[in-house]
């Protein structure tokens, strides 16, 4: 065996026992993180050039344009490869606070991947590859959050060609919260309307955006709706038995973006009078907590009840003939020994029905007409205007 291979062979066997400590996330994951676009960049060293920002950059240099892949064509970049310099080295990122979660575009030769390595005060954190390339007329997002936090990342060229690279769009951030995503809460209709006691469902859409596709990244099967103040949702979350929500790709409000329309159970999301708000909670399918609220008007269909409706004879009943009164009226009759009904037409008010109570307490109180029948009825009436539709009393 060679003295080469003893002398590599430790860093290999390191290698491959390393456990994993790192997931490789989407630029939607980076919501609410600090960003640097490099726009500003001088043509020169980046340095602590964005330092107020919390940044410091070592062998990174401003003043090139390229494509990374971002999307918005060539920019200007940060390189690692300084002038009249044959050896290209590794870019390093210094932190002032620590961070867990870091990403940007990045454009490689063709053949090259990306190391992604996190330290802590000198100790390594964790350590990611990504499969790269792009020559500078096109790229990808290399995106990371790592176990624990750091204070120093180094952008290393693997199976290189030359090393070279050029970043753009750099973001870093904390622990993640969450993303934050738009909803669309009955699409078409402003205010929102929600019947708590629906035994309906409530479409809500997940709108996408440039840097969110919502049918490609969303977990539907991880989706709740329901109330702000109490969200209740669905698959179990919300009232027993409650189904998972039925979701579909559409362009809801025609932006040209393919958004996900989901159709939640009304009863199960637990929304009640006063609630202003309706919340959509879940994840995308890296494991991203999202969260999404629109605003709602709860409403209740009105609920006939005897106490509330308007009771009257049928027309061309006979006296005695309203076998069932309501119970208020009931109620009413047997405690002042008389209710009257009456109607109003044209602005004239005539009785037509009064309701006593019964001589027997078994029999209850009965209806009373105090006119014998319809025609009787009509005479009482005053002279009527005539109309060209059916005048209704």
């Amino acid at each position: 065996m060679s003295r080469a291979f003893w002398r590599y062979a430790p860093v290999f066997l390191v290698g491959t026992l390393a456990p994993v400590t790192a997931t490789q996330l989407g630029v939607d994951a980076f919501q609410g993180a600090t960003i640097v676009d490099f726009e500003v960049a001088p043509d020169a060293p980046v340095g602590g050039f964005y330092a107020n920002l919390g940044v410091t950059m070592v062998n990174l240099n401003g003043g090139r344009f390229f494509d990374t892949g971002s999307g918005a064509g060539d920019s200007r970049v940060a390189c690692n490869y300084p002038p009249l310099r044959r050896v290209l080295p590794a870019g390093e990122l210094l932190f002032d606070a620590p961070m867990q979660r870091v990403g940007f575009y990045i454009t490689t030769n063709p053949t090259d991947d990306v190391t992604v390595t996190a330290y802590l005060d000198g100790a390594v954190v964790g350590s990611e590859l990504f499969d790269t390339g792009g020559s500078g007329a096109g790229g990808s997002f290399a995106g990371v959050e790592f176990a624990a936090p750091f204070d120093r990342v180094v952008i290393d060229p693997a199976n290189n060609t030359n090393s070279f690279f050029c970043i753009d769009d750099l973001r870093f951030s904390g622990a993640s919260s969450g993303i934050t995503v738009e909803i669309d809460i009955r699409p078409g209709t402003q205010p929102n309307p929600v019947n708590s006691i629906s035994a309906g469902v409530i479409p809500v859409a997940i709108l996408s955006s440039a840097e969110f596709d919502a049918p490609a990244e969303v977990d539907r099967a991880s989706l709740t709706f329901g109330s702000s103040r109490a969200e209740a949702g669905v698959a179990g979350r919300g009232r027993p038995g409650a189904q998972r929500p039925a979701c579909a790709a559409e362009d809801v409000n025609r932006d040209g973006r393919t958004d996900l329309l989901c159709r939640f159970e009304t009863r199960a999301a637990g929304f009640e009078r006063g609630d202003t708000e309706g919340t959509v909670k879940g994840e995308t399918l890296e494991g991203v907590q999202l969260t999404g609220t629109d605003a709602v008007v709860v409403v209740r269909r009105p609920t006939v009840t005897p106490s509330t409706r308007t009771d009257r004879a049928p027309r061309g009943q006979a006296a005695g003939g309203f076998a069932h009164p309501p119970t208020s009226h009931a109620a009413k009759a047997a405690a002042t020994g008389t209710v009257r009904l009456s109607s109003s037409r044209h602005g004239t008010a005539s009785t037509i029905a009064t309701m006593s109570a019964a001589a027997s307490p078994a029999a209850g109180p009965r209806w009373n007409a105090s006119t014998p029948n319809a025609t009787a009825r009509k005479a009482a009436l005053p002279t009527q205007v005539p109309c060209p539709r059916r005048c209704l009393p």
